[in-house]
């Protein structure tokens, strides 16, 4: 799939690409770089993670109550082998459980905002009827 979106995008294009839990393994850390770009996408808190200090905790403890935020960067996959990565976990207020994301992009808050973004993305198709339709 990544391979037809670069064929149909400028050489020149910066490309962030903004998975689901489905694309957001050792999958999206090893072919979003292989054509240039970054990506973005949430794990499952259990996603366990190594620390410069060889520590290999689940990334859900770094935010131990609602309204915590932390971010790093380490190392995740351990079965493809561990993909360095920056890491982002935010525990809403609202929210039951946290949310996770690995990113190749720089730390900042701007990866929440990224990821926020994909919803009203996905969104669209559902509430557009197709043309013809109807």
């Amino acid at each position: 799939m990544l391979d037809q979106a670069a064929q149909a995008l400028p050489a020149d294009a910066r490309v962030v690409v903004v998975a689901n839990r489905a694309f957001g393994g050792h999958v999206l850390t090893d072919q979003a770089p292989a054509h240039g770009w970054d990506g973005l996408a949430p794990v499952h808190g259990q996603t366990r993670w190594r620390d410069r200090q060889g520590r290999i905790p689940p990334m859900v403890q770094q935010v131990a109550q609602r309204g915590d935020r932390w971010n790093g960067q380490g190392e995740v996959f351990k079965d493809a082998g561990w993909r360095s990565a920056r890491l982002v976990a935010l525990w809403g207020l609202a929210r039951q459980k946290p949310l996770v994301l690995v990113s190749s992009l720089p730390l900042s808050r701007d990866l929440i905002a990224i990821y926020r973004q994909r919803a009203a993305i996905i969104a669209v198709p559902i509430e557009v009827e197709p043309i013809g339709q109807g």
